[in-house]
């Protein structure tokens, strides 16, 4: 991930500057100015890396929490549902412990219980701006693509969109509104996006 936002930000870099010949300095001091700028920007979307992985890392953790507490629930009415002799019940139960168990499975589950709502609001068209000067149209699709050749994922409590260019956004999950902001290869909370209403 951050090999992809070091090739972003040198991307960026290059399209900030238009075309590198456009900036073939002579003088020693443009030259240098022209590399800490270069430098600026590669500490900048390392910062940006170390800040997306610690916000990771605390989804992860917190969604561990919400599943296990879930889990002891349904440990406590499998139990109820066995003294009962409502058998057919504490076999429903036991399967969703064990599938909420296995790695990977309990964040799954939470997005298939929680998404179809959050996922309704996602799909569709959104005008999305960032600090960047970005001003456009980011289109979602159910199979994961986001306009022609982007994507977007649901990880822990983010909603991750990945670009071919090696950027990325995101916003928080489960959605709740038509107007969100969320964090991005431009900053955090550097993205504004409104969803577009259907004619």
């Amino acid at each position: 991930m951050r090999h992809l936002l070091t090739l972003a930000c040198l991307l960026l870099a290059t399209a900030t500057l238009a075309d590198e010949s456009d900036f073939d300095f002579s003088s020693l001091g443009a030259k240098k100015a022209l590399r800490d700028y270069k430098k600026a920007i590669v500490k900048d979307e390392k910062f940006q890396a170390q800040k997306q992985k610690l916000l990771d890392e605390e989804g992860a953790k917190a969604a561990k929490k919400t599943r296990d507490a879930y889990i002891a629930s349904l440990k406590k009415l499998l139990k109820q549902s066995m003294q009962a002799g409502n058998l057919d019940e504490a076999n429903k139960i036991n399967a969703a412990i064990k599938k909420l168990a296995m790695p990977n499975q309990g964040d799954q589950g939470r997005a298939k219980f929680m998404g179809s709502r959050s996922t309704d609001i996602l799909i569709g068209k959104w005008r999305v701006k960032n600090s960047h000067g970005f001003d456009g149209m980011f289109e979602f699709y159910p199979d994961g693509r986001v306009n022609d050749n982007s994507r977007w994922e649901l990880k822990d409590t983010r909603i991750i969109i990945r670009h071919p260019t090696g950027h990325w956004d995101s916003f928080d999950y489960p959605l709740n509104q038509k107007i969100v902001s969320g964090d991005g290869h431009a900053g955090p909370d550097s993205i504004r996006a409104k969803k577009i209403e259907q004619e």
